[in-house]
């Protein structure tokens, strides 16, 4: 009985403590392991049966060069569009670029239409410095 008692106490006194620490190292964890990818949402304008106009802001533009290969998720079709950056031209806010595709694929995404929503996804975050960099920056 008494050493009921004494286990029980153990119990209450660091248990929950015990419990608190192993919770709070697996959210550590997690934060520092989990990546989220960061994607920014672009309209793209079709100009002609193969090229495709899109406005980039200076941070986003800053990465691009002439000739790189990006893959754009289209927001309203599962499929996927790959382009070629043709052109960049710097304008006073934005980076204007023009894309090169196969006529097929832009033929198929675009539907008649002449501009469509996608997603470029740029690089991948850190979940732990997604939640303290908002919190510490001044």
């Amino acid at each position: 009985m008494n050493s009921r008692k004494l286990f029980s106490g153990f119990i209450i006194h660091y248990g929950i403590s015990t419990i608190l620490l192993t919770m709070m190292i697996g959210i550590i964890n997690m934060l520092q392991c989990i990546e989220i990818r960061n994607k920014i949402q672009i309209e793209l304008i079709r100009i002609s049966s193969k090229d495709v106009l899109c406005y980039f802001d200076d941070i986003t533009g800053k990465n691009l060069h002439k000739g790189d290969s990006i893959l754009l998720y289209i927001k309203d079709d599962s499929a996927n569009l790959e382009l070629r950056i043709s052109k960049i031209r710097k304008e006073k806010m934005y980076f204007v670029v023009l894309f090169q595709g196969s006529i097929n694929d832009i033929n198929n995404k675009f539907d008649n239409a002449t501009k469509i929503t996608a997603y470029f996804y740029t690089n991948k975050l850190q979940l732990w410095d997604l939640v303290f960099s908002k919190r510490f920056d001044n």
